[in-house]
Parts: structure tokens; C-alpha cells; sequence
């Protein structure tokens, strides 16, 4: 294994972004065996690295309802919408979760055997109360720490869109919610949206490198229907300005079209001075697209919309990353 230590953890430089395969890595159980079994080797995640489904600190229904063994009461859940021929998604779970404790009660994160991620996100409506539930849920981690046997990080995510916060509201909340999990001594993901990160411009991301309370970020998660209309052609994409998940909030957009602009945003964060790692993705559906991110600067890539959109291709990007950070 090569290419990505975070607080001397060794991470594949490679990962699935976070609800790509659920909390625990089993999937979806209305596609993952069915890839499996159409596209054999090519639909394989071994040599990346796992990250669980963001978790909130209490349960939260969001807008795909979950069984007991987390997997959605619906074949074909209504919050998310897939365009093959365009190569774009367009989701809005909601972050559907049986919170924290849940989870970790269940025992799975602590059975892993390889280095992993965990990702948590802060959704109470006041910045005060998001970080009370940030030192919530750091206790429980502290609580069963003794009984993982593999290393893992921590993702924070401040960036879902459709959790009804302005998720620019959420990037004021990150250093206060990066103090409280520097406790854990463990590896620290900042996960933020690329529009928003346009929005905040160089000056954030230096002041997130230069605090030193993360040891990584991530950029991006969806875009929000509607936002950057100078680089998105929302009506000329999608026939319309209506969301089709407009009733859910509009939903956030993934896939290719999300390549070149956080590429754009990489590149000018490099040609500002930042050196601190920094984990990009957003459609990311070939090897070739995989090569770009690594030539724009990423220290590590996120994969997420290729297992809907390319899922023959998964292994392909896999194996090329490993190779580039070998």
C-alpha cells in the first residue's frame, strides 16, 4: 500500500466518497449486487480507501427512510435522480441516518481490519448547538476508541446541502468544530463544497492550513441546484430552473460536469501557496479524469457519482491512482 499518511496512517490515495457505499461498506442493496454481477472485476472497490455515510449525532429520517439494517425502504428512493445520458446525479438524502449511537453500537467500524474514515456533520440549527453536538459525538468516540482495531479519521463534513443550513454558514463553524475533534489525536478531513469554497475564496483555505487543526480537505460534495449559474447552465443541462427534486429542497448536483471547476478551484488554491494536502473529486468517471486531478495538484482523490454513472470503470480508477502515488 502507498501514497496517502495522515498522523503516520497510511490511506489508499484513493476514496469512496462518503454514502457511496453506506455506513459500513456494504452497499445498497437495490444496486451494489447487481453491479457486482453484470460488471464482475470492473465494479471493485479493494485498494481504496473507505469512508462511511456522513452520520449525524441523533437520528435523522432525512429524505430516503432506512430499514433496520440500514438499507433504503425503497428500491428506487425518490430523493435521488440519475442521468445516464447526461453522466449527471442529483441527490438529496438528507443525511438519513440512526445517529451515532446507533452505529456505534452496532460494533461494524470497530471490527475493520484496513485504515478508514468516519464522517460526521453538525446540523442543529445555531452554531452553539452544532458544536455541543460535535463534543457529543467526540465522547462517544473516545468511549469506544479502545475497541477499534484498525486506525482511522475523521471526516467533517460542513458541506451537505440538504440539511436546510446555508452551508456557508457552515464554514464559519469549522475551526470551533476542528478545535473540539483535536482532542481524538486522530487524522482530521475537512469536507467542504466546492461552491462554497469559490465563495470563501483563497484566504479560508489558507487560514485552514496555516491553523494546523486539519490534517486534510476535501473538495467537493454537490453542488446546490441553482448555484454558480456563470459556470453551470442549470436550464441548458436540465430543460428547465425547476429542480426536480424541488419538493426536497432542490437536491445537489454530481458527475462530470463538476470536474473543471474544481479542478479550477485546485489550481488557483495551489497558485496561492497552499501545500497542505487536499483530497479532490467530483466527476471523476475514467482514468483519465483521475490523471487530471493528480496533474492539478490533488494529494488524494474521492470518488462517489462513477459507481452510478461508470461502474465498470471503478477498479481502472483504483488501480491508476495507486499507481500515480506510488
Amino acid at each position: 500500500m502507498s501514497g496517502f499518511i495522515l498522523r503516520d496512517i497510511n490511506f489508499h490515495p484513493i476514496f469512496n466518497a462518503s454514502g457511496s457505499l453506506n455506513f459500513f461498506g456494504e452497499g445498497w442493496r437495490n444496486y451494489h449486487p447487481l453491479c457486482k454481477a453484470i460488471f464482475r472485476e470492473g465494479f471493485d472497490f479493494s485498494g481504496s480507501t473507505f469512508i462511511s455515510k456522513t452520520t449525524t449525532l441523533e437520528v435523522r429520517e432525512g429524505n430516503m427512510p432506512l430499514r433496520d439494517d440500514l438499507q433504503s425502504k425503497e428500491w428506487f428512493p425518490g430523493c435521488v435522480k440519475v442521468y445516464p445520458f447526461k453522466r449527471l446525479v442529483l441527490n438529496s438524502v438528507g443525511l438519513s441516518g440512526p445517529g451515532a449511537e446507533n452505529l456505534l453500537q452496532r460494533g461494524e467500524w470497530q471490527k475493520r481490519t484496513e485504515a478508514f474514515m468516519i464522517s460526521f456533520m453538525s446540523i442543529a440549527k445555531t452554531r452553539e448547538e452544532r458544536i455541543e453536538e460535535a463534543k457529543k459525538f467526540v465522547q462517544l468516540i473516545l468511549r469506544e476508541m479502545k475497541n477499534f482495531q484498525a486506525p482511522f479519521g475523521i471526516q467533517i463534513n460542513i458541506s451537505c446541502p440538504n440539511t436546510g443550513h446555508p452551508t456557508q454558514d457552515l464554514l464559519l463553524d469549522a475551526f470551533a468544530i476542528l478545535e473540539v475533534f483535536n482532542i481524538l489525536s486522530v487524522p482530521l478531513d475537512l469536507k467542504i463544497g466546492v461552491a462554497d469554497a469559490l465563495e470563501a475564496g483563497l484566504d479560508f483555505v489558507k487560514e485552514i492550513e496555516d491553523s494546523g487543526l486539519c490534517d486534510c480537505l476535501t473538495c467537493s460534495n454537490t453542488i446546490p441546484w441553482g448555484k454558480l449559474p456563470n459556470l453551470i447552465n442549470w436550464q441548458g443541462i436540465f430543460g428547465t430552473k425547476v429542480s426536480s427534486l424541488a419538493h426536497l429542497g432542490g437536491g445537489g448536483l454530481s458527475g462530470w460536469i463538476l470536474k473543471p471547476i474544481v479542478i479550477y478551484w485546485l489550481k488557483q488554491v495551489r497558485a496561492g501557496g497552499v501545500k497542505m494536502p487536499i483530497k479532490a473529486g467530483g466527476g471523476i468517471l475514467n482514468e483519465k479524469d483521475a490523471f487530471d486531478y493528480v496533474r492539478a495538484g490533488a494529494s488524494a482523490l474521492e470518488i462517489g457519482s462513477v459507481n452510478l454513472l461508470a461502474p465498470w470503470n471503478v477498479q481502472k480508477i483504483i488501480r491508476l491512482t495507486n499507481f500515480m502515488f506510488d
